[in-house]
């Protein structure tokens, strides 16, 4: 992403207050010029990691909170529920690894 779509993105954002006037991703992506929601996407992550409270709601788009209620409401819960999701998923690989590898470190399908 350049400079100037980072900008963009942040003013567009900040024009877009409150659940209620939330703007969607492809609307952004065409706005912006990027090829695709997923830039988007990566944007906003970039943007978070930065500190700038964007919310999103799948289907929705995305938005900033006009209250800090809005934020823990939407997006904050979402978010915490997708890292533990990710975290069982991850655990839940780990633990299989033993039921298809051997002491070795080789596939056994055990057939």
């Amino acid at each position: 992403m350049t400079n100037t779509e980072y900008l963009l993105l942040r003013k567009l954002l900040k024009d877009h207050v409150g659940k209620e006037n939330a703007i969607p991703g492809d609307e952004l992506a065409r706005y912006l010029g990027l090829a695709s929601t997923r830039d988007v996407r990566l944007l906003v992550e970039k943007m978070r990691h930065d500190h700038e409270p964007i919310m999103s709601l799948s289907g929705v788009g995305y938005w900033w909170p006009k209250e800090w209620g809005e934020s823990e409401e939407h997006c904050i819960k979402q978010l915490e529920e997708l890292s533990r999701n990710i975290w069982r998923s991850a655990s839940g690989i780990k633990e299989g690894m033993g039921e298809y590898f051997d002491e070795q470190e080789q596939l056994t399908l055990g057939v």
